[in-house]
């Protein structure tokens, strides 16, 4: 960019920012994706093409053109991912980890504000699994604090991990592989493990419409969760 578009650049983010009503360093970063369909750091934008990109972008948003759209077509990934964490890995969590109450199974209720909902202690220690590592690897105290812009990677951890991911993601990621390697331990297969908690599996078995015999893991586990 020229030094005047540069100037514009950051008068223009500013003003989206205000409008949106969202922090300026992450109005800038969702300007790029909406422009170039990807991150892109500001040194990296030319004065013709993509200025012409952002120029649109930043006229969309100062009209306001089916802007709530934009924003909610943009964020479902995101809130999709929030709803696997809160809904299917906290309840499945519940079910994997250590049980220390006795206490009758509760499975994935469908309301989230369902009475009982908060009266199963391994409800309990899966919230606080989750805090946990919200806390210690990412130095947040809510899911929704977690940044959804995918960091471009530099280049030494692009050589671990070539593909750039939000801080949600990587949240998301730490989750599963807890779940399964627990589940692994456990000595339950992911059918098990799904009727445990109670969500629909999508096994080779239930597609086919056969009912696997009940194994001694899923009776041992059941035994202990009502206990």
């Amino acid at each position: 960019m020229t030094p005047s578009q540069r100037n514009t650049y950051f008068n223009e983010v500013g003003e989206c920012a205000r409008i949106l009503n969202r922090p300026i360093e992450e109005t800038r970063k969702r300007i790029h994706i909406w422009a170039f369909k990807e991150p892109r750091s500001a040194k990296d934008i030319n004065h013709k093409a993509d200025f012409d990109e952002l120029k649109k972008v930043w006229a969309s948003i100062k009209r306001g053109d089916d802007l709530d759209t934009q924003l909610a077509l943009h964020d479902q990934p995101n809130k999709r991912i929030i709803h696997l964490i809160q809904y299917e890995y906290r309840a499945t969590l519940a079910v994997l980890l250590p049980i220390k109450y006795r206490h009758v199974y509760l499975p994935l209720p469908s309301d989230p504000l369902h009475p009982d909902h908060s009266k199963c202690p391994n409800f309990h220690l899966a919230d606080k699994y989750l805090t946990s590592v919200l806390e210690n690897r990412f130095k947040k105290t809510d899911i929704k604090q977690l940044d959804t812009i995918k960091r471009v990677p530099n280049s030494q951890s692009a050589i671990r991990n070539p593909q750039s991911l939000s801080e949600l993601e990587m949240f998301r990621d730490t989750i599963a592989r807890c779940i399964s390697q627990a589940r692994q331990k456990s000595g339950l297969t992911v059918h098990d493990l799904n009727i445990l908690v109670g969500l629909d599996c999508d096994c080779a078995d239930c597609r086919d419409g056969i009912i696997p015999t009940q194994p001694s893991a899923i009776q041992s586990h059941q035994k202990e969760l009502v206990a």
